[in-house]
């Protein structure tokens, strides 16, 4: 799997003593398929009041385990056929979470997950459940439905539910083990789903999730998240998750500088069958380059581009549309151009 740094994807944009107002983008915020995001966890604490400026200090924080989230293609999941609508996958230590990118944001299509401790379940969703609106700037917010119906060992089961969301904070944010403060943006969501199921008999269970994300503006995963999750049964079988993760910086080189810009021209624009990058920047050196649609998906991506001389790249593939052409350093620098396929 691919172990992105955050050198490569965070741009701290304006100087560290100033805090400035961030917004989200799908270009900017989805992740890529391959990419690892290792945490560090520790126990819960309530996060800091929502409003603008704010100093989230999380700086005394101890490491308690780690863990690692990594987002696949949904063919290397056992049974992609149970989940069509997913063009993305997040497989985490626990739950299996499937998602397609859509205008709206990041939404979730459906998981594999353990009820109760007992009921491994494939659970699509016929209502998705959308857990990003992109774009999404503070103070915005979003309410969606959820529905499904599942299979429980030859049993039916069924799914209903809300989500609400609100960009509710933003400033800056102070990680654990030092470094200097890093503009964020804080996205809270709330879930509430009620799964009934009867493997002989009835068990209705209620899941209640807040989650607070602090999101830079050029990551592809939340730097910091605060969550209490909740399982309530009828029949007496309960649980409570609440904890705190963050990127670990040891292993992904959390950057304390500000990102340079690429300067690059590309040409033809607008273009059918190839289109051509040529760097404008004085430091040339070996860049990834993605091509993402108009709802952030990325649908090219050429890796370890010797950028001291033209690139090409076929886009003879794409559908007719505006596509946005992104370019990054492993020294942090990023450059975005968009152009029109014909």
């Amino acid at each position: 799997m691919r172990k992105p740094q955050l050198a490569l994807l965070l741009s701290l944009g304006a100087s560290l003593g100033a805090q400035a107002q961030i917004s989200l983008n799908a270009v900017d915020n989805i992740p890529f398929i391959g990419d690892d995001f290792p945490y560090l966890t520790t126990t819960y604490a309530a996060p800091p009041a929502a409003g603008a400026g704010q100093v989230f200090d999380y700086s005394t924080l101890v490491q308690g385990a780690s863990i690692t989230r990594t987002w696949i293609a949904p063919d290397e999941y056992s049974d992609p056929a149970a989940f069509p609508g997913a063009t993305m996958v997040l497989a985490g230590p626990a739950d299996t979470s499937f998602y397609n990118v859509t205008a709206n944001g990041l939404e979730r299509v459906g998981e594999r997950q353990l009820i109760l401790g007992i009921y491994d379940v494939e659970v699509p969703l016929s209502d998705p459940s959308l857990n990003l609106k992109l774009p999404l700037a503070y103070n915005e917010t979003w309410n969606d439905n959820i529905a499904a119906t599942f299979d429980l060992n030859g049993d039916p089961g069924s799914r209903t539910g809300t989500i609400f969301g609100q960009a509710d904070a933003w400033g800056t944010i102070l990680l654990p083990g030092g470094g200097a403060p890093i503009e964020v943006l804080r996205v809270f969501t709330f879930t509430q789903e009620v799964n009934s199921v009867n493997p002989g008999i009835p068990i209705t269970v209620t899941h209640k999730r807040r989650q607070y994300d602090y999101y830079a503006q050029y990551l592809k995963t939340p730097l910091l998240r605060v969550y209490a999750d909740s399982l309530t049964s009828s029949i007496g079988i309960n649980s409570n998750v609440n904890a705190i993760e963050w990127l670990d910086p040891a292993a992904v080189a959390v950057a304390e500088l500000e990102a340079k810009t690429i300067g690059f021209n590309l040409f033809p624009n607008p273009a059918q069958n190839t289109i051509q990058l040529e760097s404008t920047s004085a430091d040339r050196g070996i860049s990834n380059i993605t091509v993402s649609d108009a709802t952030g998906r990325v649908v090219l991506l050429d890796r370890n581009v010797a950028f001291d001389q033209p690139h090409r790249m076929d886009v003879g593939s794409l559908a007719p549309g505006t596509y946005t052409i992104t370019v990054f350093d492993a020294a942090g620098g990023r450059g975005v151009r968009r152009f029109v396929k014909n």
